[in-house]
């Protein structure tokens, strides 16, 4: 809050939904990806040969996945949206729901599996957490535009 030289406190404004976007982009997303950046250094530094199965196989994908719908799951059900808006609402949530299960139910399954003689296949693992990742960012871009104004 921001204050007069009268010692008034005002309300600040409500930030943009680029500022918004900005920051989802920047807190939510790509940083929740910097220990991939680690991995993939760590796996250049050693020779590994660098391949999305060996940065995405082995299912931690699927957590920050899991972290976005959560967010958006939040996101929508604090905030007040308008009326005329709530069949969206409840088609990004019931999305959001199925994510958030799918993607928690599956890193469980894959977790499980890695220390047995017969580990989930990392190609499949990394492309279904890729394209459960990118569901979850639509997920979160919708929330963002849905709640604004």
């Amino acid at each position: 809050m921001a204050t007069t030289q009268t010692g008034q406190t005002t309300q600040s404004e409500s930030p943009s939904i680029a500022e918004r976007f900005w920051h989802w982009l920047f807190f939510g997303i790509l940083i929740t990806l910097a220990p991939f950046a680690a991995a993939l250094f760590a796996d250049m530094d050693n020779r590994v040969n660098l391949s999305l199965a060996s940065l995405f196989g082995q299912g931690q994908l699927l957590i920050i996945a899991a972290v976005i719908s959560a967010a958006g799951i939040g996101d929508l059900v604090s905030s007040d949206i308008k009326k005329s808006r709530n069949a969206s609402k409840n088609a990004i949530l019931g999305f959001a729901i199925i994510s958030l299960v799918a993607t928690c139910t599956w890193f469980a399954d894959v977790s499980s599996l890695l220390a047995t003689k017969n580990p989930a296949d990392p190609n499949v693992v990394a492309s279904g957490s890729l394209i459960l990742f990118g569901f979850a960012c639509l997920e979160g871009l919708s929330v963002l535009l849905l709640t604004e104004g």
